[in-house]
């Protein structure tokens, strides 16, 4: 990998980046979250026939996280089965490294998040198809927000609880289809 982490942080060591919205991630609605403010598809200079997701952490000030093991990336894929849960990425590449990365095989549409005590964002839809070597470079920052009223008839679940309600719902029909 030749990645040139400065280049994509340096811009970024501000308050309040904007979150991307809509398309590739899904956003979480908490007030203290990890929001994703940066998505870059590697060059093949940057990955060098490598194939993974790189990611680091920002926090509110925009200044990159230390190594840490107080925090760790989440990531799955589409079709993961409950059995198949892969341990949380850890946070220990120092800086120019990312912190993080995690590998992204031929075919598999990977996603990516902050295990934390707050929400993160999702970030999704990363593959390296259609020739196997794709390499992406992902920048989550720590925000907050002030309190915004919440509608009547209205409820907010952590994405923990979206995806489990997801796995949950395939077993079921796993098993509806067994039955048959």
């Amino acid at each position: 990998m030749n990645l040139n982490t400065t280049q994509y942080l340096t811009p970024l060591a501000r308050q309040d980046n904007t979150p991307i919205t809509g398309g590739n991630v899904l956003s979480v609605t908490a007030i203290n979250a990890w929001k994703c403010v940066f998505v870059h598809a590697l060059s093949n200079e940057e990955e060098q026939g490598v194939h993974n997701v790189y990611i680091d952490l920002i926090d509110e000030g925009g200044h990159r996280l230390q190594p840490t093991a107080a925090i760790a990336i989440e990531y799955g894929w589409d079709g993961m089965q409950s059995n198949e849960k892969p341990p949380f990425a850890p946070l220990e590449k120092s800086s120019p490294e990312p912190l993080a990365n995690i590998p992204l095989y031929r075919g598999q549409r990977l996603w990516v998040g902050v295990k934390d005590a707050i929400g993160s964002d999702i970030a999704q839809n990363f593959t390296s198809d259609p020739d196997g070597h794709q390499s992406f470079y992902v920048v989550f920052q720590r925000q907050s927000k002030t309190a915004v009223p919440q509608k009547p008839n209205t409820i907010t679940v952590s994405m923990d609880v979206v995806l489990d309600i997801e796995r949950r719902l395939t077993e079921l029909t796993t098993a509806i289809h067994g039955l048959r």
